[in-house]
């Protein structure tokens, strides 16, 4: 399992039963049958001629790296909860 945000609120027992059912209730969005799931094969072999999704190069550089030094305070600051949100 990923590791999870600190502030990642997860459903109880109770919540994630309900969503359970209601998740296999929905005639919209049926589960697959385990033969379904067998017979899925990857993309590349069913599909071999669709080329890789390669990003390219940014036309100009959005972000910079650089090192700064900061008072004590001042990193305090930026890492109290309701700061987080924003960062």
């Amino acid at each position: 399992m990923p590791k999870l945000k600190q502030d990642t609120i997860l459903p109880t027992s109770e919540e994630d039963l309900i969503l359970t059912k209601a998740a296999g209730e929905d005639q919209n969005n049926p589960e697959l049958a385990d033969e379904f799931i067998r017979k899925m094969k990857p993309v590349k072999e069913v599909l071999p001629n669709i080329p890789p999704r390669v990003r390219g190069r940014q036309k100009k550089p959005v972000k910079q790296q650089i090192t700064i030094r900061l008072d004590a305070d001042i990193i305090d600051y930026f890492k109290l909860p309701e700061k987080r949100q924003n960062i």
